[in-house]
């Protein structure tokens, strides 16, 4: 199984099977205690009673079971295989005090393929190897069909690709970016799970100019020989006081007329230097910020912006979650992305780690740089 500090486990479900022997992973390592950190999961399902059932935990524990497959089906026993590591819960992951919080408000109502035996989902679940799922805690969360994209021995596509770094990447570009055939795009963070596809499906589908901002040499020559991006810029090797000026100068260099869009992952200089090189009409999407992500609640810095200049250039500022695109309430994400990916438009990269005593190191790598796109624990 494969982990992610996301606040709830997003994970796929397959039914109707008999649990296979899980080792290194029981349940939640917080169960002693109020609070958890609950990763996202990529699970089984199987036909088991109620006590089969490795949740327990003490009374206010966020990592409660939230599985099931149908209104029609009460309870499932659920056996993990892989999560994910995602940045955005650092608070839950890092400060006890604080509880994980629930990603998505508007639930997805169960349908009847997700009971079907052999079905394989994504759904929002705790950390759990084995869990017991009932059909009104999946109503209350939110769950995606992969049952006709992805077969069982590509199991962590349903926590990339065609899971939430995926369907934040489609949701941002084709939702708020809205590109023009042949347009500039910028990408920070190019070599994340989410950047990479955003910049590869900005090249395939609307012929985009792409520059990506990475660490380090490797990473930029990987976004540009396998993601296919036209520049890359080391924000490593700025070395001025004044970064943002610096990082504004060379995405000049790489592209005289400035930037249509910028994709936002990182915050911090990154912004001000996008804002700096937005061209009239200009939007940016805001996916995260992870630069402030280790500051305490209202210590990280603050950015600047003249909003006089966004006026008479029509320029927007949007943020945004995936949850519309990754529940199919917005768009068509699993059937375009699954489809660019069968026809080899989308390359991914994982950063695999074993075994969840690994968790502490994978999570630490999205701060470190020391992940190249999906970071995935392997349970």
């Amino acid at each position: 199984m494969a982990m992610s500090a996301d606040p709830y486990l997003r994970g796929g479900i397959k039914t109707g099977e008999v649990p296979r022997p899980m080792t290194g992973f029981g349940k939640c390592p917080s169960h002693t205690s109020n609070h958890c950190i609950t990763p996202h999961t990529y699970a089984h399902t199987h036909d088991y009673p109620p006590p089969f059932h490795t949740g327990t935990r003490t009374p206010g524990n966020p990592c409660s079971i939230s599985g099931g497959q149908s209104n029609r089906v009460a309870e499932r026993g659920v056996a993990g295989e892989f999560a994910q590591e995602q940045c955005y819960c650092t608070r839950s992951a890092t400060h006890p005090n604080h509880q994980p919080t629930p990603t998505h408000s508007n639930p997805l109502q169960p349908t009847p393929t997700h009971s079907k035996v052999g079905s394989l989902m994504g759904a929002a679940l705790p950390f759990s190897s084995v869990q017991l799922v009932t059909s009104e805690v999946l109503s209350k969360t939110m769950s995606w069909n992969l049952t006709d994209h992805i077969s069982e021995d590509e199991i962590t596509l349903g926590i990339g690709v065609l899971g939430m770094p995926g369907s934040t990447a489609y949701g941002g570009l084709t939702g708020v970016l809205r590109p023009n055939e042949g347009e500039t795009l910028f990408v920070s963070a190019a070599a994340g799970a989410v950047g990479s596809l955003v910049g590869q499906m900005a090249k395939a589908k609307y012929n985009c100019t792409v520059v990506g901002s990475c660490g380090g040499a490797a990473k930029n020559e990987l976004v540009k020989a396998k993601f296919g991006f036209d520049h890359a810029i080391d924000y490593k090797e700025l070395s001025s006081d004044d970064k943002a000026a610096e990082l504004a100068s060379k995405i000049k260099e790489a592209v005289p007329d400035g930037i249509d869009m910028y994709f936002e992952n990182v915050g911090g200089y990154h912004f001000e230097a996008a804002m700096a090189t937005l061209r009239p009409k200009g939007r940016i999407a805001v996916c995260g910020s992870i630069s402030t992500y280790n500051y305490e609640s209202g210590t990280a810095p603050l950015n600047n912006i003249n909003i006089s200049q966004m006026i008479y250039t029509f320029q927007r500022i949007e943020g945004f979650v995936c949850m519309p695109w990754l529940t199919g309430r917005q768009g068509n994400f699993l059937a375009d992305v699954s489809q660019w990916y069968r026809e080899g438009k989308l390359n991914v990269e994982e950063t695999t780690f074993d075994g969840i005593h690994s968790w502490v190191d994978a999570f630490a790598a999205l701060f470190t740089g020391a992940n190249t796109g999906k970071v995935v624990v392997k349970l």
